[in-house]
């Protein structure tokens, strides 16, 4: 089960006058069931309809889909599953509302599980091709609504994990049927530490059995809804779409895998990683002294015990911890009682309470720590991917301002695996877009000139505001989790934060097309770029902040440092998805107008260009036009002019109410 984080920045399509109207009448009609169930060409299409909520999975739903399969399977040649909107197939089971019933000990929890848990069994056993289209977040509740059918389509954008660990829980929904049966002791590992897998990753564990880029999905849905009229059919189609995976993460760490999650006890599995001292070892023993004790060894026991079951025993089994947990495991009504799914904090072997110092830094946005003569700045609302408002803008700017004198060193980093800063908080900007714009200008002003040594961790999505706080600085640190974007134009705004300064200053027009388009760099290919500097493995993190922390002298010694750990992570062969485009890039993103853009891009019949130009065609034009000239502009003004150039669109925004923006 995995609790539902909301996303900050979701990006629409710019929509004017009746547009806007329409819109929201389809909208309205079309998000009144939790559950849409339909019926084409004699095939059942289940669709998660919650994407605020990630299509988390509730009682309501369960009871939807119980009887639509029931009924299907004795007359229809497929079911496909899938979930709506653009961020989750299903994040996992609403354990708010599960929490919440326990506490009042009424019988709520008890039933969801149940019922739950008899689906996972129905989907286990169903006779006619059962299909998940496994695309973006797929965690608890979404795994047992698809790992137990027989075909699970993951895409590049599938990221799966088992995090019940850390929320006091244990891998339920047939997690002690599925996860034992993975080779060797990977299930135990992703079991008891909640790591994520994504892509490739995912067919290459064996949760997926098929691989489909995620810009095919419709057409395969098509295909399947016009020509899967039986399992060789389904088969057939299937294999044709699926695109074969190289390599997987975890390979390299197979063997420790293997050796540390083989011991009997958990007390030996946190000993053995001890003595391992890898940088992965490490990484991998924090995560587990994080999370609830008795959660582990309640996951440990269940997957040895599963292994040797079938799939309904070990949902019989795993309903009865279920309910033994609402009734008095106080681990998981701690951590559901503060609302806390990272991070469960120990006293003694239970949990009995969450420390003050922990429980005092949920209130705060933005933590400062200051160890001997260094900074260290995270940005502090995981939930909300760290976006940025106006209070944390100016405790920003203050802190900036007094470390300058005092520190010789300044690292900022953002808290959670999932983001340093995913931009700024919306709602936040439509209401003082003015004030935040003049203030946090003045800071990347301030960051561009700052006279110690600015070292910014951008591990996981950095967009928007992320990328002011960044780029600017003379130290930017990108992983292997880094996701890197200027996406204001898919929201009627335009690039800002000292983007008309950086963006044309990058090669080979590359700027022009990330500031026109907001497509996203992922990983490696934020350094080849020339966003970032350098590049560490996100399990070596901990050791380059430590690194950075010690040094004596860090004027003269933290590029030295960055270097060492960039040159060992690059060790590895590093691969870069843009880089066969840059020549058509290059060339179509030098035309002088918007119009001359589009007219090159629709003359290439590249893969690439007509998708661009697609992308191209669904934004605002006035936006793209106010982009291209801003950029051309930025080309030959320095940074501070840049600013008050973006400053003064901004006010001429505010004012216009009927721009896309606002809209």
């Amino acid at each position: 089960i995995s609790m539902c984080q909301s996303i900050l920045t979701s990006f629409i399509k710019p929509l004017k006058g009746h547009q806007v109207i329409f819109a929201l009448q389809r909208t309205m009609s079309y998000s009144t069931d939790e559950v849409l169930l339909q019926t084409v060409k004699n095939k059942g299409i289940i669709t998660l309809n919650r994407p605020k909520a990630l299509n988390a999975l509730n009682l309501s739903m369960v009871r939807q889909i119980i009887p639509a399969l029931r009924e299907w399977e004795k007359d229809k040649n497929l079911v496909l599953i899938k979930g709506a909107g653009e961020k989750a197939f299903c994040a996992g089971g609403d354990v708010r509302a599960v929490v919440e019933s326990s506490l009042k000990k009424d019988k709520l929890g008890q039933d969801f599980f149940k019922e739950e848990y008899t689906l996972n069994s129905i989907i286990g056993t169903y006779h006619i091709p059962y299909i998940a289209f496994i695309d973006k977040i797929t965690m608890g509740g979404g795994v047992g609504l698809s790992v137990h059918g027989k075909y699970r389509v993951a895409t590049e954008r599938t990221l799966f994990a088992m995090p019940e660990s850390a929320i006091g829980f244990f891998c339920d929904v047939g997690g002690s049927y599925f996860l034992p049966r993975l080779g060797g002791k990977l299930g135990l590992y992703l079991g008891l530490t909640g790591t994520r897998l994504k892509g490739g990753d995912v067919l290459k564990a064996g949760i997926a059995t098929h691989y489909c880029e995620s810009s095919r999905l419709d057409q395969l849905e098509k295909e399947l809804l016009d020509h899967g009229n039986s399992s060789a059919d389904v088969e057939k189609i299937l294999q044709t779409f699926s695109k074969p995976v190289n390599g997987f993460s975890l390979a390299i760490y197979k063997k420790q895998i293997n050796q540390c999650f083989s011991a009997p006890t958990v007390e030996e599995i946190l000993a053995r990683l001890q003595d391992d001292g890898s940088d992965w070892a490490t990484s991998t023993l924090a995560t587990l002294k994080k999370v609830s004790p008795t959660s582990l060894k309640v996951i440990k026991k269940l997957i040895e015990e599963g292994s040797t079951k079938s799939l309904q025993d070990c949902l019989a089994m795993e309903y009865r911890a279920a309910c033994q947990f609402l009734e008095s495991i106080s681990d998981f009504h701690e951590a559901m009682k503060m609302q806390i799914k990272v991070r469960v904090l120990r006293s003694g072997q239970h949990i009995k309470r969450i420390s003050e110092r922990f429980t005092s830094s949920l209130a705060k946005d933005v933590l400062i720590e200051t160890p001997t003569t260094k900074g260290v700045i995270t940005l502090n609302r995981p939930n909300s991917l760290n976006a940025l408002t106006l209070s944390m803008i100016e405790k920003l700017s203050s802190t900036l301002k007094s470390w300058e004198k005092q520190k010789s060193l300044l690292i900022i980093k953002g808290y959670g695996s999932r983001a340093f800063c995913a931009g700024g908080d919306m709602k936040e900007a439509l209401k003082n877009k003015a004030e935040m714009a003049q203030k946090f200008y003045t800071l990347v002003k301030h960051i561009s000139e700052y006279q110690i040594p600015y070292v910014s961790l951008i591990d996981g999505i950095t967009m928007g505001g992320g990328a002011g706080l960044s780029v600017h600085g003379r130290f930017r640190v990108a992983t292997e989790r880094t996701v890197f974007a200027m996406p204001e134009s898919t929201i009627g705004h335009f690039p800002d934060v000292g983007a008309s300064y950086f963006l044309p200053r990058l090669a080979e027009n590359l700027g022009y097309y990330l500031g026109l388009t907001g497509n996203r760099l992922n990983g490696y290919e934020v350094v080849k770029a020339g966003i970032a500097t350098h590049f560490c493995e996100s399990l070596r993190l901990p050791k380059l902040e430590k690194a950075l922390l010690e040094c004596k002298k860090p004027s003269a010694c933290v590029g030295h440092i960055l270097d060492a750990f960039s040159a060992t992570s690059l060790k590895k062969e590093v691969g870069s998805s843009f880089g066969p485009q840059l020549e058509q890039i290059k060339f179509c993103f030098a035309a002088n107008t918007v119009e001359g853009i589009v007219e090159r891009l629709a003359g290439e019949k590249s893969e690439w260009a007509q998708k661009t130009l697609r992308r191209m065609r669904t934004l605002s034009p006035t936006v793209l036009k106010i982009i291209k000239k801003e950029l051309d502009e930025g080309a030959n003004k320095c940074l501070k002019e840049c600013l008050r150039m973006e400053y003064r669109l901004v006010i001429n925004m505010s004012l216009n109410h009927d721009h896309d923006f606002n809209e």
